[in-house]
């Protein structure tokens, strides 16, 4: 069966319901396509962070030694799995020459001017009539148990603070005077006032919702196959039995991205990030601001009734396999901060203890560029074919802009932010 449509975005997460969201306004006939149910992948699962903390790309001088230093570590925070793999190779190859000074002072006003971008958008979208998000504007703590951590995360912090970020440095008084929840020895900790959490899953939902109601075609449990080419143009979008002719397309598809592009000739520099996430009653527990445990390489959201503890960046293909050791290592320390949520039992849930608490686990996977940079922008020798991909762990955090961009794009406009650092072109 074909259709024939304006615009089809594929891939139903944050990036590509934005996507469809900003081309709806624009005033296209838009169908999204989706191939899952709507509650699983990266969008779903994720700590809810919209953070414009994360301004300093993966890619900054020392990642790369010391992801060589982890590399047989199972539990390390960034862990690649060895194996025979050439885009693995020609990845790692683009993300060493990327882990610079000269990339980190080129990316911080970028990632910070869409991040912040961001932000303003999620204010909008609560706005919206029909629209149920939950924006808490808390700010983010960054709390540090060592004098070398505190002094690292304050370096860190001061390259923020010098790119207009509001950033408070506290010692362990008004740290634990702004957030009474915590329990711990720390020394001090930087608190982001700009960054909000949000329910990611709620939002995805509510925002499909709200464009289905508004006439949007959104087409769930429908997987793509393959894209067909002709010439400089996608002249279809073949999902089974269906196929869709379209005057533009935008693959949203995450890390999934680099498959469908390639049945155009299309390399995409995507890796899939695998990361986890742990979601569990709160218990007694009253924390209201999110927290970043660097020195665990942990994060914790307060989603209501519950936490979410989400930790780990994995290059393993796309193993989607729940490793207990790896769950085990999100956890075991966090009771050092929040003594009254139940990690023991949890811990031990993941050691098949079938007494045990049963959380609510999930691992997905995100798409990872080589410089830490999101890829938005025309493929290369095509016309019609637009990417919105490699947010890698910023994919939530960086959607509306995201969409709003793609969508100016595909109207030929100007767009509100540069895209010269982000255009596909820059691997090739």
């Amino acid at each position: 069966m074909m259709s024939v449509r304006d615009v089809v975005v594929v891939g139903g997460g944050a990036v590509g319901v934005c996507c469809a969201y900003f081309l709806w306004r624009e005033g296209h006939s838009v169908t999204l396509v989706e191939r899952g149910d709507g509650s699983d992948g990266a969008s779903h699962g994720n700590a809810g962070m919209l953070v414009p903390s994360h301004s300093v790309p993966l890619a900054a001088p020392g990642v790369f030694g010391q992801a060589l230093r982890w590399l047989f570590k199972l539990d390390s925070p960034l862990h690649i799995r060895p194996r025979f793999d050439m885009e693995l190779v020609r990845w790692l190859w683009c993300f060493r020459a990327s882990c610079t000074e000269a990339h980190v002072r080129h990316s911080v006003p970028v990632l910070r001017d869409l991040l912040l971008a961001s932000v303003d958008l999620f204010r909008d979208f609560i706005r919206l009539d029909g629209v149920e998000i939950d924006l808490h504007e808390n700010g983010i703590l960054m709390p540090y148990n060592t004098e070398a951590g505190k002094q690292h995360g304050f370096e860190h912090a001061e390259i923020l603070r010098s790119a207009g970020l509001e950033v408070d440095l506290l010692d362990a008084g008004p740290l634990l005077e702004l957030e009474p929840a915590l329990r711990t020895p720390a020394l001090g900790a930087a608190y982001f006032r700009q960054d909000c959490h949000v329910d990611p899953s709620s939002f995805v939902c509510s925002l499909t919702g709200y464009l289905r109601e508004r006439g949007v075609e959104v087409l769930s449990s429908t997987e793509v196959a393959r894209l067909e080419r002709r010439g400089d143009r996608i002249h279809a979008v073949l999902a089974h039995d269906q196929q869709f002719v379209a005057r533009a397309v935008i693959l949203a598809t995450g890390a999934f991205t680099q498959r469908l592009a390639a049945t155009v000739g299309v390399r995409v520099p995507v890796q899939p990030g695998k990361g986890y996430s742990v979601t569990l009653p709160r218990g007694g527990c009253g924390l209201r601001i999110p927290l970043l445990l660097h020195e665990l390489g942990v994060t914790v959201t307060p989603m209501g009734s519950q936490l979410r503890f989400t930790g780990a960046l994995e290059l393993v293909g796309f193993d989607s396999s729940i490793k207990s050791r790896r769950v085990a290592s999100i956890l075991k320390q966090v009771s050092a901060y929040l003594p009254e949520t139940d990690t023991q039992a949890l811990v031990a849930s993941t050691d098949g203890n079938q007494d045990a608490v049963a959380p609510a686990l999930w691992t997905g996977f995100r798409p990872c560029s080589p410089d830490g940079l999101p890829i938005i922008g025309l493929a290369p020798g095509l016309t019609n074919l637009t990417l919105a991909t490699g947010h890698g762990i910023l994919g939530l955090a960086l959607a509306p802009i995201t969409g709003k961009l793609v969508a100016q794009l595909v109207s030929g406009e100007s767009t509100s932010i540069g895209l010269d650092g982000l255009d596909p072109v820059r691997f090739f």
